[in-house]
């Protein structure tokens, strides 16, 4: 039950939500710019049922220091709406960014041991892997003046489908570790992965490709070492 609300929230971010923008035309600047009703309903759904199962279940929460760390640093971007240009869209923002936080850090902490979590985040990559390979061939590549040319899928930009590729390579990477048809599966959306990373063209997503492995493992010996 309560894992079910980090893979909504990941199907909404990664497939519903690009999908409703990719539907907008190109001239209708209020339909790309301008704050989506589904989006003002649904995070904040999302966010007081995980704050009610919070309050029901506070007794079983444990509050590990990373979850500590990345509540902390949400406080510190709420503290920096006070010096912002514009300090009521800056509060909008964190209030919106907060919501995500909160319906997808708490029902991870109640969810039990065996909740596959992993294999949720990886479901939801895989059918947006899919679909936005079927978007490059439906979609043109960007190809204006002062633009880097590259396919951007169904997302806003290049770099949007470039980020999503890194991460849906990675969870590919976790789910070819177990055996028999997991492992094929995930091999096979590690390679559409990969080929939405090129056609992306997006540098930096190429570069995350290799850094955040690299900081992982340097992390892990580092833990291992020293017992931080």
């Amino acid at each position: 039950m309560y894992a079910i609300v980090p893979f909504l929230a990941c199907v909404y971010a990664t497939i519903v939500f690009p999908l409703i923008i990719a539907s907008c035309a190109p001239e209708d600047s209020v339909c790309l710019l301008e704050a989506r009703p589904e989006s003002k309903i649904f995070w904040p759904l999302l966010a007081l049922i995980s704050l009610v199962w919070a309050a029901r279940n506070w007794s079983r929460l444990r509050f590990p220091p990373l979850v500590i760390w990345l509540f902390a640093y949400l406080a510190f971007a709420g503290l920096s709406v006070a010096w912002a240009f514009k300090p009521e869209t800056s509060f909008i923002r964190f209030a919106q960014q907060t919501m995500i936080v909160v319906s997808i850090v708490v029902p991870a902490m109640l969810a039990t041991r065996n909740s596959d979590l992993m294999r949720g985040l990886f479901v939801c990559f895989a059918i947006a892997c899919v679909l936005n390979l079927i978007a490059v061939f439906a979609r043109p590549p960007i190809d204006f003046k002062f633009a880097t040319w590259g396919y951007p899928g169904y997302f806003a930009g290049k770099n949007y489908l470039g980020e999503f590729a890194v991460v849906a390579l990675l969870l590919s990477v976790h789910e070819a570790f177990y055996p028999g048809r997991r492992r094929i599966v995930g091999v096979i959306i590690a390679i559409i992965a990969v080929a939405l990373l090129i056609l992306s063209n997006s540098k930096t997503s190429m570069g995350l490709t290799v850094l955040a492995p690299g900081l992982a493992l340097a992390t892990l010996l580092i833990r291992r070492k020293t017992r931080l």
